[in-house]
C-alpha cells in the first residue's frame, strides 16, 4: 500500500517492474522516466489517480504498458503516439482515462498488437453507427467517412465534434434519411444541435431518449416524423431556444408495440426464455407477460431472464401496467423517467442490474407503489424527496448503490 517510493527510480538498469495487484495509491511518478532500460511496466489493479504522465513516453524500450484497474483519470497523453517500440498498452477499467478520437491516435493505436481500452467519443460512435444502420446509412445521399474504424468522427460527413470527438452537432438536412429513428443506444451527452430537415423518408415519433440532451437547436421541417405523446417530453421540446418541426403529434404505442421495443432493447433473441415473444399468440401468452379481460399489460416478470441493455422509455406507455420486475439481469444506462407515467404500478423491481445515474425524481409519482427495490445497481446522487410522496410504500430497497 502507499505510493510508489522514491528510491525505485534509481535502478538505472531495471528492465522489468511489475506491481500489479497491490495496494498502491497516489499519483504515477513522472520519474519512472528515469529507468532508460524498462522494457515491462506494469501497474494493474491498484488506486493510483491523477493522469498518466507523459513523460513515460520518453521510455525508449518500452514494449508493454499496463495500468488497467486503476483510478486515473484524463487523455492518455499526445506524447504517447512518438512511442517506437509500444506493442502492448492496457488502459481500461479505470475512473476517467480514455484516448482522444483523434487522427494520430487512431493511426498509433492500429500499429500495436493489443491496445485494450476506451476511446473518448466511444458511446457517441455506437449512438451514430444504430442512427446509421435504422435510417439506410448505405443508401444516403452522403456518408463521407461513416463507420470506417480508421477515420475520426469528426471526418464523417454532417459530424462536428470537440477536441476528443464527442459529438456537438449533427446535420444531416436533406440527405435521404428513411425509416425511423432509434433510440439512443449510448447518449450523445455534449450535442446541442440536431438538423434533421428535408428527409422526406423518415417517419414515426422523435426517440423519448432525446430528452435526456440539453439540445439548443432542432429541426426536422420536410418529414414525417412527430412529437410523442406525454407533458414531460412536450416541455423538454418547449425549452429548446431554436425548434423547428412538424409540430404533428404521435398517436400512442400499442401494449404490443412497446413490448416489442422492449424485445429488441434489451436483446430479446438471448434472453433464457423468450417464449411467444414476438410471434401471433395474445400478449397474455408472452413470457413474463399477464394481461387483463381486454387484453391490457398488467404485469411485466422478467427476472434473472438475461435481459441485457438499457429499459426503454416507451415502457411509461403501458398504463394498465401493476406490476414491472425486471431484476437479476444485465440493464444499464439510467432509470427512465417515463416510468413514472406508470400511475397504476404497485411494484417496482430494478434490483440486482447496471443501471446508473440518479434515481429519478418522477417516481415519486406513483403513488399506487408499495414495494421499490433498486438496491444492487450503480445509482449514485441524493435519494429524491419526491419519494417522500410514496405514502402507500411498504417495502424501499436501495442499499448497495453510490447514492
Amino acid at each position: 500500500w502507499g505510493p510508489i517510493p522514491g528510491e525505485l527510480t534509481r535502478l538505472h538498469n531495471l528492465r522489468s517492474l511489475r506491481l500489479d495487484v497491490n495496494g498502491l495509491t497516489g499519483e504515477i511518478p513522472a520519474e519512472l522516466a528515469n529507468l532508460a532500460q524498462l522494457e515491462d511496466l506494469r501497474l494493474n489493479y491498484n488506486y493510483f489517480s491523477g493522469q498518466i504522465p507523459p513523460e513515460l513516453s520518453n521510455l525508449p524500450n518500452l514494449t508493454r504498458l499496463s495500468v488497467q484497474g486503476n483510478d486515473l483519470t484524463g487523455l492518455v497523453p499526445s506524447a504517447f503516439v512518438r512511442f517506437d517500440r509500444l506493442r502492448l498498452f492496457h488502459f481500461r477499467d479505470n475512473e476517467d482515462l480514455c484516448i482522444p478520437d483523434e487522427t494520430d491516435f487512431i493511426r498509433w493505436l492500429a500499429q500495436l498488437d493489443v491496445a485494450l481500452g476506451p476511446v473518448c467519443n466511444e458511446d457517441d460512435r455506437k449512438a451514430l453507427v444504430s442512427l446509421y444502420e435504422a435510417t439506410g446509412g448505405s443508401e444516403w445521399t452522403r456518408s463521407d467517412g461513416w463507420l470506417d474504424d480508421d477515420v475520426p468522427v469528426s471526418e464523417w460527413h454532417g459530424v462536428s465534434t470537440d477536441s476528443v470527438g464527442r459529438v456537438l452537432e449533427l446535420d444531416l438536412s436533406n440527405n435521404g434519411l428513411a425509416g425511423r429513428l432509434p433510440e439512443l443506444s449510448a447518449p450523445l451527452a455534449s450535442m446541442t444541435s440536431l438538423q434533421l430537415d428535408g428527409n422526406e423518408e423518415l417517419t414515426g415519433p422523435l426517440p423519448l431518449t432525446l430528452s435526456m440532451l440539453s439540445l439548443e437547436a432542432l429541426s426536422y421541417n420536410n418529414t414525417g416524423l412527430c412529437v410523442p405523446p406525454g407533458e414531460s417530453f412536450a416541455r423538454w421540446l418547449a425549452a429548446i431556444p431554436s425548434h423547428e418541426g412538424t409540430d404533428a403529434e404521435c398517436s400512442p404505442p400499442s401494449d404490443q408495440e412497446t413490448l416489442e421495443l422492449l424485445y429488441s432493447a434489451a436483446g430479446g433473441a438471448e434472453w433464457k426464455d423468450d417464449e411467444n415473444w414476438l410471434s401471433g399468440q395474445p400478449l397474455g401468452e408472452w413470457t413474463g407477460v399477464e394481461t387483463d379481460a381486454v387484453g391490457r399489460v398488467v404485469a411485466l416478470r422478467l427476472p434473472r431472464n438475461d435481459l441485457a441493455g438499457r429499459i426503454p422509455p416507451q415502457l411509461g406507455y403501458l398504463e394498465q401496467l401493476r406490476e414491472l420486475d425486471l431484476s437479476g439481469n444485465r440493464l444499464e444506462g439510467p432509470i427512465p423517467p417515463q416510468l413514472g407515467n406508470l400511475s397504476s404500478l404497485t411494484l417496482l423491481n430494478l434490483s440486482q442490474n447496471e443501471l446508473e445515474g440518479p434515481i429519478p425524481p418522477q417516481l415519486g409519482d406513483l403513488t399506487n407503489l408499495s414495494q421499490l427495490l433498486l438496491w444492487a445497481n450503480e445509482l449514485e446522487g441524493p435519494i429524491p424527496p419526491e419519494l417522500g410522496r410514496l405514502t402507500n410504500l411498504l417495502v424501499l430497497g436501495l442499499g448497495i448503490n453510490e447514492l
